[in-house]
């Protein structure tokens, strides 16, 4: 409690205050972290080492330490993206409103996933990826911007993450037709579902009108049905939309 009140001037003491997140005692614990807490940046390594911790209280005090912190722990944004994935479900839950704090920092870690060889991280990292944009508008933008990814495969998953319902949707839907010009056909294919599955939400969809029908016009005839049945479906009426 007496380094909690020293904030930042207690920094001498971090090494013992992250033996203390092990402590036994559950008011020790939380304390140790509240400490931590107020050293700032420093700190935030020892931190994100307590969430590999089997101890519960030093795991939850971590938890709620980091989320408080912020886009400001960007410094170990790429570790609780690690330590996100490794972890058991019940604790991936628990982290997901963390990662979705970290706004638009712990996006790129997390996306790069998207592309991954094993189907079970990719798909995870794609319903993460979705969990945040409805918490936070920081990782929305940070979604959008992976439509620029080099890699292909990260383009398309993301233009899958962006039909799912998001804080901000002229953000999604923006993201998702101007996906529509990438050279890529996966990646043109993947916005056009994502938009059909955005028009469960939004009517902004129909933004994207336009460049269907040019797709329907130009497109390779292999292309050509996915893009005229998903114009059928914006042109369908649907729920009372989120605007």
């Amino acid at each position: 409690v007496a380094l909690n009140a020293l904030g930042p001037a207690a920094a001498p003491a971090l090494p013992a205050l992250a033996r203390a997140l092990e402590d036994p005692e559950p008011r020790v614990v939380t304390n140790a972290a509240e400490a931590l807490w107020q050293i700032g940046p420093p700190a935030w390594p020892a931190l994100t080492r307590a969430l590999h911790s089997t101890n519960e209280h030093a795991f939850n005090a971590a938890t709620h330490a980091l989320r408080r912190t912020g886009a400001a722990a960007s410094n170990v944004a790429p570790q609780l993206v690690a330590v996100f994935l490794e972890t058991s479900p019940p604790r991936r839950e628990q982290l997901t409103p963390l990662l979705a704090a970290l706004g638009d920092t712990a996006v790129p870690a997390l996306g790069a996933h998207l592309a991954h060889t094993n189907a079970a991280l990719a798909d995870l990292a794609a319903r993460t990826l979705r969990a945040m944009i409805t918490r936070e508008f920081a990782a929305l933008r940070g979604v959008a911007a992976l439509l620029k990814h080099p890699d292909p495969q990260v383009r398309a998953g993301t233009a899958r993450v962006l039909g799912g319902q998001a804080l901000w949707p002229r953000t999604s839907v923006n993201g998702l037709v101007a996906a529509l010009e990438d050279p890529v056909p996966a990646v043109r294919r993947a916005a056009a579902e994502a938009l059909a599955e955005a028009a469960e939400w939004t009517d902004l969809v129909t933004n994207a009108v336009p460049a269907l029908r040019r797709l329907t016009e130009s497109a390779d005839p292999t292309e050509r049905e996915t893009y005229q049945r998903v114009l059928s479906r914006l042109a369908a009426p649907g729920p009372s939309p989120a605007r």
